[in-house]
């Protein structure tokens, strides 16, 4: 286990044979136990998976990106502890029993491995 947080600072959709009104919604979530800020920036402990960031929102997909879809930022993302989760939630049409896809994020993180 890594104790080092961790820094989103890009990442890659790929999708093939979507259907228009497709489309995908990342999250960072806070583990059941942990702790976050609420929006008041106080400290509160989750009762449950707490979606904390909605970090891509309602991403439209459509066709074939075989290529990739990059997610170009200018900076990292704020640091995220090590044991948050991340959640991709992808919306299909009703109709879709073709599709299919992959996402890649880059992370860093200041150590890989504690000696």
């Amino acid at each position: 286990m890594n104790l080092d947080s961790v820094w989103i600072k890009e990442g890659t959709i790929y999708f093939h044979n979507t259907l228009k009104g497709s489309y995908l919604d990342f999250y960072i979530v806070c583990p059941q136990g942990n702790y976050y800020l609420d929006n008041a920036g106080q400290v509160q402990q989750a009762t449950q998976d707490t979606p904390i960031v909605h970090y891509g929102i309602k991403i439209f997909m459509q066709g074939n990106c075989p290529m990739g879809d990059e997610l170009n930022t200018e900076a990292c993302s704020q640091a995220i502890p090590s044991n948050y989760k991340f959640w991709l939630d992808v919306t299909v049409p009703n109709t879709d029993d073709n599709s299919n896809g992959y996402v890649t994020l880059e992370l860093y993180r200041i150590r890989s491995v504690i000696l």
